[in-house]
C-alpha cells in the first residue's frame, strides 16, 4: 500500500504547475505567461507553495528567480510527474485537431520560428481553428531533456553528426537548407567564383544561437584538416 507524504494532502496540485514553470523559466512574468495568470497571482501562488513546503524555493539575484536546493531537488521529481500524468490525461481522451483547444508548446530558435511558422500556422488555421500554440526560445540543438520531461511538446531545430538522441522522442526531418557565402557585392577579392583557397583566406562572421564557440561550418573544415579565421 502506498503511504501518501502528509504535505501532498493539504497542498493544491496547482501550485506543482507553479514550480516547474518557475524552475524552467527563472522569471516571475515568464512562468505566470505560461500558466496563463497574471504576474501579481503568481506572486502569490509562490508564496502559498513556499509556505507549504517550508522554503523560499526561489531567490531574486540580478533579475532571475534563483532555485533553492530544495527547489533544484524537487523540480526533477515534479517534472517527470506532471509528464506522467499530462500523458496519461492525453491517452485517456481521443484528440480530434478540427475540434481539440490544446495549447502546444513549441522550442525553436527565433529564424526557426521566422522560416517555418508562417506556413505551419495558416496551415493549422485551416485544419485545426481550436489549437493554439505557445513558441518559446531553444536553449539549445535538440533539447532533449525538456522533450522526456513534457515542459515542450515539440522542437523545432536541427541535427548534426554526433548530435544527442534518445528513443523516446521521435525525430524525422523537416527542411533541409544549404550554407551559402555571403560577400559584399564591390569585395575586392572576390568575383563570380569562390575557390576553396579564397574563402580561407578571408576572415569570417560566424552566427552561433546558443553561443557555440565555433559553428558547423568550422567542425566540418576541421574534418578536412583545415581551418578559417573568424573576425566576429
Amino acid at each position: 500500500m502506498k503511504i501518501i507524504h502528509p504535505n501532498l494532502r493539504g497542498l493544491d496540485l496547482n501550485l506543482l504547475l507553479l514550480l516547474e514553470a518557475l524552475y524552467r523559466t527563472r522569471s516571475v512574468r515568464d512562468a505566470a505567461d505560461s500558466l496563463a495568470i497574471s504576474p501579481s497571482a503568481c506572486s502569490h501562488a509562490l508564496s502559498r507553495l513556499r509556505e507549504a513546503l517550508s522554503d523560499e524555493l526561489f531567490i531574486r539575484v540580478g533579475g532571475r528567480m534563483r532555485p533553492t536546493p530544495r527547489a533544484e531537488q524537487l523540480a526533477p521529481v515534479v517534472e517527470a510527474a506532471l509528464a506522467l500524468l499530462s500523458d496519461g490525461l492525453r491517452r485517456g481522451a481521443g484528440f480530434d485537431p478540427a475540434s481539440s483547444e490544446r495549447q502546444f508548446v513549441l522550442a525553436a530558435t527565433d529564424y526557426t520560428a521566422f522560416a517555418v511558422l508562417p506556413g505551419f500556422l495558416s496551415r493549422m488555421q485551416a485544419l485545426a481553428p481550436r489549437l493554439s500554440f505557445r513558441v518559446v526560445q531553444a536553449e539549445r540543438k535538440v533539447p532533449l531533456d525538456e522533450l522526456l520531461a513534457g515542459s515542450i511538446d515539440f522542437a523545432l531545430g536541427y541535427s548534426e553528426e554526433g548530435g544527442a538522441q534518445s528513443g523516446d522522442v521521435e525525430e524525422f526531418d523537416w527542411p533541409e537548407e544549404e550554407y551559402v557565402v555571403i560577400a559584399s557585392r564591390g569585395h575586392p577579392r572576390i568575383g563570380d567564383h569562390l575557390s576553396l583557397e579564397g574563402y580561407l583566406a578571408e576572415r569570417h562572421a560566424v552566427v552561433t544561437p546558443w553561443n557555440e564557440p565555433r559553428g558547423v561550418v568550422d567542425q566540418v573544415l576541421e574534418r578536412m584538416g583545415l581551418a578559417r579565421e573568424v573576425a566576429a
